[in-house]
């Protein structure tokens, strides 16, 4: 009896590039068994339809930004928070890691960011720059 397994043919996929990845590395170590793994190199990835990316509109946009309350700190922060991911296009990452030297306020907010896991040291000063204009 088999069953369908609830992978998605992305995943297939990844788990393809890390056996391929294994048998290139065992091809220079056992040329004795070239065969078999050229058979196992030569499996064929699955192709799928890759979503398009899509935007906000402006309605949308704008009903996101009228949904925090601005009588309450923590909402009124959340608005800014989504105002200037809105406008400059940050990812979360970048959102979430920034600190106050970051932003530079003038005509326009220039914001410097850098995605940043828990394992990078990497120094904000390579960072590049983006500029965010006041609606208006």
């Amino acid at each position: 009896m088999t069953r369908a397994r609830p992978h998605c043919t992305r995943t297939r996929n990844v788990r393809l590039t890390a056996i391929r990845s294994l048998f290139s590395y065992a091809a220079l170590q056992r040329p004795e068994h070239a065969q078999l793994i050229q058979r196992v190199l030569d499996i064929p990835p699955k192709w799928f339809d890759k979503r398009a990316v899509t935007f906000l509109s402006g309605p949308e946009v704008d009903a996101l930004l009228a949904a925090p309350d601005p009588k309450r700190w923590d909402e009124l922060r959340d608005k800014a928070t989504l105002a200037l991911a809105i406008q400059t296009g940050l990812r979360d990452i970048e959102l979430t890691s920034l600190n106050c030297d970051d932003i530079t306020l003038g005509d326009g907010a220039v914001v410097r960011c850098e995605a940043r896991d828990a394992n990078s040291a990497a120094s904000r000063s390579t960072a590049p720059s983006r500029t965010c204009w006041p609606p208006g």
